[in-house]
């Protein structure tokens, strides 16, 4: 059925087509300026730009009513991916701008609540100058402030020039004080260097006399002005304490050996322990040669008849016998060769007067000795002898026991300021607190003026007496009761 149609509809149907028309050519003229645009856009970029240019997408034909194709991109898969699944760590999926919307518009209305940015918040950097700060960010080189390290590196240098200035003072110091002498004493000792000895060797036999600080001082000295170990000589040198490093390598460089006799001083009250170290300092014998040379009590006895009314006991030596005095040894002499030189002398100063007496008194030269050997110790004043000697008879007169406290000490192989109540009850013959009389020998070598005081004691009734710890001097009295004020006045006890 043919449907007819009227005149004005005619008209509009006949219009239609033509608008259809003009609005296809403007979309694609809109959608040529566009690619157009583009085009250029990308013309203008420069290559290296340091950014990727987007891959181009996939496009698909859309077919409009009119039958032009509008070319619309194709989402990969990989977009797809990326559009429908949310960021990882909290990262923001980007949004897409609505057609029409200019870059930096927000698709929010103004003031709408809940919609506005969030700021972050910014971190608060150190302060520091404007202009640096921009100079660091345009890429431009900054001065750095005055002070830096060429300023600093003159005062660096300057602290270690001082410290090793006062590094070689202080080591300088150090080594003019060990060149320095050991002691005052000008007391002459014999030191023997044998012979093909190095520096390092004399320095060691230096050291153990006593005659030099430090070997090492010694040495670094001694090889800078001996020319060597040739410059030096073996031999027997007369020393004593009061010669410093300088001395001493002069004395051995000029060869000023000592051949003469040797001389040694072996002072009243030492004993027999004593004068051995003595010798062997003095490089006359060892001390166990000269020891065991006083034992042989027999051999000397049959030499010596003033010893005859010393006991053929085992256990006595010539302790008491070997007078003290200062004696000239040659190099080379024995122990024997001592033994014999100091039992002259003993024979020399017990001469006929002193044996008279001693006989007259009804006492033996044994008895004599071990008398003066206490007195010997016990006195250091020539004045207090012979009433001190008198007090150790008058307590045997008594059958008191002497309470010599020396005695002690000679047992004990150590002397004592005083002694403990423990150690006055040693168990041995030496012990005159625990044994009545005299002990059963001398306990050093006593000079002549005990001897004389032994014989010939002061006539008291004295039975006590202290000492003055500071001057020596003996104070005696006859009561304990005085005895005992005197202690609290010079003792404080």
């Amino acid at each position: 059925m043919k449907i007819r149609l009227t005149q004005g509809e005619a008209k509009k149907e006949a219009s239609e087509p033509k608008t259809q028309s003009r609005q296809t050519q403007k979309r694609t003229a809109q959608s040529t300026e566009v690619e157009m645009r583009k085009k250029r856009a990308n013309a203008k970029r420069p290559a290296n730009a340091g950014t990727q240019t987007a891959p181009k997408k996939k496009t698909q034909q859309r077919q409009t009513a009119e039958g032009t194709a509008v070319r619309r991109p194709v989402e990969g898969r990989k977009a797809q991916e990326r559009r429908e699944t949310p960021r990882q760590a909290g990262a923001a999926a980007p949004k897409q701008r609505p057609a029409g919307q200019k870059k930096g518009q927000s698709g929010q209305r103004a003031g709408s609540p809940g919609t506005a940015k969030k700021k972050r918040p910014v971190q608060k950097q150190p302060a520091e100058p404007r202009q640096r700060r921009e100079a660091e960010e345009m890429g431009a080189p900054v001065k750095r402030k005055k002070g830096g390290l060429k300023y600093k590196l003159p005062i660096v240098i300057a602290a270690v020039v001082l410290i090793v200035v006062i590094g070689i003072f202080a080591g300088r110091s150090f080594y003019n004080a060990m060149l320095e002498p050991t002691g005052t004493s000008t007391e002459t000792m014999i030191v023997e260097i044998p012979d093909g000895s190095t520096i390092k060797d004399v320095g060691e036999i230096l050291y153990d006399q006593g005659l030099i600080k430090n070997t090492m001082i010694f040495q670094s000295y001694a090889g800078r002005h001996s020319r060597g170990t040739s410059g030096m000589q073996a031999g027997n040198y007369e020393m004593n304490h009061a010669m410093s490093i300088p001395d001493i390598v002069d004395k051995m460089l000029n060869g000023d050996v000592y051949s003469g006799a040797i001389p040694v001083l072996l002072s009243e009250g030492k004993n027999i322990n004593e004068m051995a170290q003595i010798l062997e300092k003095h490089n006359i014998c060892t001390s166990a040669a000269f020891i065991s040379e006083t034992k042989k009590l027999g051999e000397y006895k049959a030499l010596y008849p003033i010893l005859s009314s010393i006991p053929d006991d085992k256990n006595r030596t010539l302790e008491g016998y070997l007078f003290p005095d200062t004696y000239e040894i040659e190099p080379g002499s024995t122990a024997s060769d001592v033994v014999k030189k100091m039992l002259d002398r003993f024979t020399e100063v017990y001469n006929q007067d002193f044996m008279q007496q001693t006989i007259e008194k009804g006492k033996t030269v044994d008895e004599i000795v071990i008398m003066a050997s206490i007195v010997e110790l016990e006195t250091k004043l020539p004045e207090d002898k012979a009433n001190a000697a008198s007090v150790f008879y008058n307590r045997i007169a008594q059958n008191m026991p002497l309470q010599s406290d020396i005695t002690v000490d000679y047992a004990l192989g150590k002397k004592h300021a005083v002694l403990t109540e423990e150690q006055t009850k040693i168990d041995s013959p030496y012990n005159t607190y625990q044994n009545l009389g005299l002990p059963v020998g001398p306990i050093c070598s006593p000079g002549k003026s005990s001897i004389d005081a032994a014989i010939n004691p002061a006539q008291t009734k004295y039975l006590f007496f202290v000492a003055d710890m500071d001057s020596g001097k003996l104070y005696f009295n006859e009561t304990l009761e005085g005895h005992n004020a005197d202690v609290q006045k010079y003792m404080g006890d």
